[in-house]
């Protein structure tokens, strides 16, 4: 049976206490939020924090000096919330600069330092921006709910509109040939294939299947942190582009200047170089060839739900974002109609 139950106070300021009884004494403590979704989380979070021991109702919220890396690091072992590769590498910045900080004392005001001179000196988008706050948020509410600290709502700059730009046919015959002969194998690669240029980076002999022409692609996403794979059919552009030898080679099928592509990240640069050279007027990224892949297959009718398979997404939403469609394509929409 629990042992709190949600209230508000009867006034207009409308935040919701977790409100109860222990050891016969009566509790009531703030959730620091209007929200009954978030209020109901945090009641939880009190609850069970009471209930193991590491809320102590006789302490003043904040009465422990407890420092921003502890807290941070602790979030980060959790299994309780869940961190993937891209939140960790985000709790390792946010380390960086809040560091020996006392976690009670981050407020507003030091989170606009932050994000001045992390990322607005840096010219960083709204969308990086908001994937750190909301991991520091996340943290500073894990302590909230150890009575570390109060719980806060950390304003956010707005999102950027998705951009998913594709390459016309035109463009990619101009600019193929002007790239590095490895790159350009890669570029192939992830025109017919819809992998990420860091899946490509990775990709191993042992994963391709010559016989059948097929491809194991992998890939970690998600809170789980757990490897993904998906098998995808090799068009036979995308298998010309894998060198081939006999016997067969092994380790890394592509390399830069003869060497395993150990940072992916390096790969736009010999990119950009070559795309400025020939395309100056042209800002699209290698990331771009993925887009052109998703946006061909539903120009020519693919569903949505092998599209994403093939992406590697399981949210049909983060599919419709790649399916870019033209006035042309609505014309033989409404063409269609009976």
């Amino acid at each position: 049976m629990p042992i709190f139950s949600l209230s508000t106070r009867d006034d207009r300021s409308k935040v919701f206490y977790a409100e109860g009884s222990v050891s016969g004494k009566r509790v009531r403590r703030s959730l620091e939020t209007k929200d009954r979704t978030i209020a109901r989380t945090r009641l939880n979070e009190f609850e069970l924090g009471v209930i193991n021991g590491t809320i102590k109702l006789s302490d003043p919220v904040g009465s422990r000096k407890v420092l921003f890396s502890t807290v941070a690091r602790n979030f980060a072992r959790s299994p309780r919330t869940g961190s993937g590769r891209t939140t960790l590498g985000a709790v390792e910045k946010l380390i960086d600069y809040f560091g020996d900080m006392q976690v009670k004392y981050i407020t507003e005001s030091e989170i606009d330092d932050f994000i001045e001179q992390v990322h607005l000196s840096k010219g960083n988008s709204n969308s990086t921006i908001r994937r750190e706050l909301n991991t520091l948020q996340s943290i500073l509410n894990f302590s909230a709910a150890r009575n570390e600290r109060d719980y806060i709502k950390v304003v956010k700059p707005p999102e950027d509109p998705h951009k998913h730009d594709t390459f016309t046919d035109e463009e990619m015959d101009i600019l193929f040939p002007a790239l590095h002969p490895d790159v350009h194998r890669i570029c192939i690669f992830l025109r017919y294939t819809g992998c990420r240029p860091v899946e490509a980076a990775g990709l191993l002999y042992e994963d391709i299947d010559f016989e059948n022409n097929k491809v194991v692609l992998r890939s970690i996403k998600g809170r789980s942190g757990k490897t993904r794979e998906r098998i995808i059919p090799l068009h036979e552009k995308a298998l010309a582009a894998i060198p081939t030898a006999s016997p067969q080679f092994e380790g890394h099928v592509f390399k830069l200047n003869g060497q395993p592509i150990k940072h992916h990240w390096t790969l736009p640069s010999y990119f950009r170089e070559a795309r400025e050279r020939v395309l100056p007027k042209c800002d699209k990224g290698m990331y771009a060839l993925r887009h052109t892949f998703a946006t061909t297959l539903a120009r020519k009718g693919a569903p949505a739900s092998v599209i994403g398979y093939l992406l590697g997404h399981t949210d049909l939403k983060m599919v419709m974002r790649y399916m870019n469609t033209t006035y042309d394509d609505h014309i033989k929409a409404i063409s269609a109609l009976n």
